[in-house]
């Protein structure tokens, strides 16, 4: 037998393609969990680069270095924008330094899968900050729907009180008090809350809560003291008492000197120019400019802008964000505009949108509406980069009168798709009040387009339709349609209504109604209005004429008061 000569490579062709093939299966597994090891380790890479960044925020934010730290959490947001850890720092944040955008912050938070019952809690107390007590009481009644306890009763309180809906406000604080007995913030609450009651026994209560709160020396029995100065029907001597007290508590801080020099001005035993002297200067040599810009805003709140000036000087804002808008509301407060716009430099410790947003307030005050105009379409530009900021143009330019600047940010917030609900809605509002009937239908149009799936556009497009008598038929098959789709919602079956007397068939509209139990009280006007003239359309002249005195007349739109004078109760 021949031997294998060693210098000769034997071929064997089913061999050779046999391994080949294992070859090329081995190698793409092999480059295959190479790619998905180094994506995931990208993607961990990524989330542990925004979670150092946002720790390194969170330090220099606390050492009031504001600019290099919001350049961090930025850095942070654009690495990982649906991180829990950077959304909960970005919103808390912003919910330091009064920034509205805070609450989208929250909304994106609480959107997440992994956000917690805390979370949620944060959230309806930053809502509830800002006034925004509709997200507030949807957040306490999942809150409460769910094992609640003592906290989540006394944030249900805080938004009954916020409504003036002070008996159940304090009904829910005293249910948190039973779950948690020994809660001294809870306590403290209660008091308040007591003490600010036009019921004679309750103040009494709430008054007897505060000074036995205040009788410790912990933070609550300062808090207490601090409320007992602010209460203006104390009697002299418990004032003069509390003053005293104040001032010698282990713990005062700032809060408290502030309550104690508001007390003493209320007293009136000392000049108040001499009070807002003395709290000035006591507050000018310090280096803690979060201190000083607390003071500047509390000098400012109290009718004093040119000593807050004097706390918020031009070199020591440009290096606190929360002192130079101190500033620039001193000097707003005092008409300086041209120093106001001389300080609105590309260096001011604010974001572009905000610096863009203040030149265009002054430039209007100055007389320029062309260079206003260009300054807020500059701010609009930024603040598609700036997350939450939209919203907050919307809301500055309705408090200062600028609708149509309104107008504009709401129309620039409904086209892009994350916000177009929140901007449709807040674009309605304010063509309601600001704007007219033809505005209105084409928004709603336009948003009927772009939200197909959310109803309430289809009614108020169709109601405000049959109001104006125009488009009947459509926008009675749309009536139609969201009746069948809902016929437990009383708004649907308000439209329909309205549609069958455009069609000249009360005894339709009327049978719209059969069958319900309607709780009238909690009914809207615009409900309210259309049983009213269906009732006369369908000659039950005393009915209607009773029912319409649970009408507010003055909540009902200029064609919806057209449309009840046109039958005999209304005029």
């Amino acid at each position: 037998m021949a031997r294998p000569d060693p210098h000769k490579t034997e071929i064997h062709p089913e061999r050779t393609l046999f391994q080949w093939l294992a070859l090329v299966v081995a190698a793409v597994a092999l480059l295959a969990l190479v790619g998905v090891g180094a994506v995931w380790g990208y993607g961990y890479a990524k989330v542990w680069r925004a979670h150092v960044l946002t720790d390194e925020a969170k330090d220099l934010l606390g050492r009031n270095k504001t600019e290099e730290g919001e350049s961090k959490l930025m850095a942070a947001y654009t690495l990982e924008p649906y991180d829990t850890e950077v959304l909960r720092a970005l919103a808390a944040h912003d919910l330091s330094m009064g920034n509205g955008h805070a609450l989208n912050f929250y909304r994106m938070l609480l959107a997440l899968p992994q956000a917690t019952r805390e979370d949620q809690r944060e959230a309806l107390r930053a809502f509830l900050s800002f006034g925004d007590l509709k997200s507030a009481e949807e957040l306490a009644q999942g809150l409460i729907a769910k094992a609640p306890e003592a906290e989540d009763y006394a944030l249900q309180a805080q938004i009954y009180w916020r409504a003036r809906a002070e008996p159940q406000a304090i009904s829910f604080m005293r249910q948190a008090l039973a779950l948690d007995a020994k809660n001294r913030a809870n306590q403290l609450l209660l008091a308040r809350m007591l003490s600010l009651t036009p019921d004679d026994r309750q103040r009494a209560e709430g008054l007897s809560l505060l000074r036995e709160l205040a009788g410790t020396k912990d933070q609550e029995g300062l808090e207490a003291m601090e409320i007992m100065a602010r209460i203006p029907t104390l009697d002299t001597a418990s004032q003069q008492e509390t003053l005293k007290q104040l001032r010698q508590h282990p713990l005062l801080d700032d809060d408290g000197r502030f309550a104690a020099w508001e007390l003493e001005k209320h007293l009136g035993e000392r000049d108040t120019a001499t009070i807002m002297r003395e709290a000035l200067e006591s507050f000018k040599s310090t280096n803690d400019l979060t201190r000083k810009a607390a003071a500047a805003r509390w000098l400012y709140n109290q009718g004093q802008p040119e000593l807050a000036l004097e706390l918020a000087t031009p070199s020591e804002s440009l290096a606190n964000q929360a002192l130079f808008l101190v500033r620039m509301d001193a000097l707003a407060f005092l008409k300086n505009w041209p120093e106001v716009e001389k300080e609105l430099s590309d260096n001011a410790p604010l974001s572009r949108t905000i610096i863009f947003l203040y030149r265009a307030r002054a430039a209007q005050e100055l007389g320029d509406p062309a260079r206003s105009a260009m300054a807020w379409d500059r701010a609009r530009a930024a603040a598609t980069t700036e997350p939450g900021m939209l919203p907050y143009l919307g809301q500055y330019a309705l408090k200062i009168g600028q609708f149509d600047e309104a107008k504009k940010t709401y129309t620039q917030m409904a086209h892009i798709q994350q916000q177009a609900l929140e901007g449709y809605t807040a674009l309605l509002q304010v063509e309601t009040k600001h704007g007219t009937s033809a505005e209105i239908l084409e928004t709603l149009r336009e948003m009927m387009m772009d939200l197909p799936m959310e109803p309430e556009p289809k009614n108020d497009w169709a109601y405000l339709n049959l109001l104006l008598n125009t488009n009947v038929d459509e926008a009675w098959k749309t009536a139609q349609s969201l009746v069948q789709a809902n016929p437990q919602i009383l708004a649907y079956r308000t439209t329909l209504a309205l549609g069958y007397l455009r069609k000249n068939d009360p005894a339709g509209a009327g049978k719209v109604y059969d069958g319900l139990q309607i709780d009238w009280t909690t009914a809207s006007t615009s409900a309210k209005l259309i049983y009213v003239v269906v009732l006369d359309a369908n000659g039950k002249k005393d009915q209607a004429a009773a029912f319409i005195q649970t009408l507010d007349r003055s909540q009902l739109r200029a064609e919806e008061s057209a449309l009840l004078d046109s039958y005999s109760t209304g005029t």
